[in-house]
């Protein structure tokens, strides 16, 4: 996981998208791939049956305006989840700038500053 610093005081950090296979077909991915960068937002999940401190990555830029593509990986959920639900951390919208669609990868940078 790379990390940078923020221009606007947050840390900027790089994390895989995971469940990506199980949300999009191969052919979306791949025009997904050829639009990059995508925005993104990160959105609580916390019904989730799975994972009550799931973090999902939602598609920002049309024509996948809404579009649930995948979530954070369960151990950074498991981390930030908490402080989010206390309003000690948000999570930025972030930025996909490495997407594979033939493996069904893709990372998101985000800004993580206080809550």
């Amino acid at each position: 996981m790379a990390k940078a610093k923020a221009k606007q005081g947050g840390k900027r950090e790089k994390f895989d998208v995971v469940g990506i296979e199980f949300r999009v077909t191969t052919p979306t991915l791949k025009q997904m791939e050829k639009a990059l960068p995508l925005h993104a937002k990160i959105e609580r999940e916390a019904k989730n049956p799975n994972d009550p401190n799931a973090l999902k990555v939602v598609l920002k830029d049309k024509p996948w305006e809404n579009f649930h593509i995948g979530y954070l990986r369960r151990q950074v959920a498991e981390q930030f989840a908490p402080l989010v639900d206390e309003g000690q951390l948000r999570l930025a919208d972030g930025v996909i700038r490495f997407l594979d669609a033939d493996h069904s990868l893709a990372v998101v940078t985000l800004s993580l500053r206080p809550g």
